[in-house]
């Protein structure tokens, strides 16, 4: 198993270079505008960027730690981060679906519990974007619209659309949990019993 493992490490790599060279390859008047940045702006966006992407990873891995109740070093939580995002610019949500497979397979968090985080984390952001919102526009747009109408009228429309959300999600959570989302997937062959992995809620 060690030695597929590696192989499949290697193809990984492989897969991870070409879809590289194939995204500049398709984006080639992107390289022209990198070309015009002096190095201090490219080391300044790249540290702006790992620091976005640090703090991101972060906040995501304090929600997931709090629901799932297991211990998972943060360093590990990170490298899902940033594979993750990785196989999401190659095929939507690619990313989620295998950090899901991957903290059940190393960490032994579940599947309703990682989704249940996922779910906390997006109620969580949507919930501080709506109050900085209101902060900011209190405090230098109180009269901002947007055409003829009022941006409070769209703000509350967004937290009732939040609010709403939130109690959906709920309840489609508890339907999934009910549904068994280990045996999902194991259905799907991601993971086999005869493998010693818990198939369990």
């Amino acid at each position: 198993m060690p030695k597929y493992r590696k192989s499949l490490q290697w193809v990984l790599a492989v897969f991870c270079v070409l879809g590289v060279v194939w995204h500049f390859y398709q984006n080639r008047q992107d390289l022209g505008l990198f070309g015009s940045l002096t190095l201090p702006i490219i080391a300044l966006l790249l540290g702006l960027f790992i620091l976005q992407l640090w703090l991101y990873s972060l906040n995501f891995y304090y929600v997931i730690i709090s629901c799932a109740g297991s211990k998972i070093p943060f360093i590990d939580f990170f490298k899902t981060i940033i594979i993750g995002r990785f196989l999401s610019s190659i095929t939507p949500q690619a990313g989620g679906v295998w950090r899901a497979i991957h903290l059940k397979h190393k960490f032994g968090i579940s599947y309703t519990r990682y989704i249940g985080g996922f779910l906390c984390y997006l109620w969580l952001d949507a919930a501080m974007n709506i109050l900085i919102s209101v902060v900011i526009f209190a405090l230098f747009a109180p009269e901002f619209k947007i055409g003829l109408i009022s941006v409070w009228l769209f703000l509350i429309a967004l937290a009732i659309a939040w609010f709403i959300a939130n109690i959906a999600g709920t309840f489609v959570a508890r339907i999934l949990s009910g549904i068994g989302f280990n045996r999902l997937f194991a259905s799907l062959g991601l993971f086999r019993a005869s493998q010693g992995v818990d198939t369990r809620p």
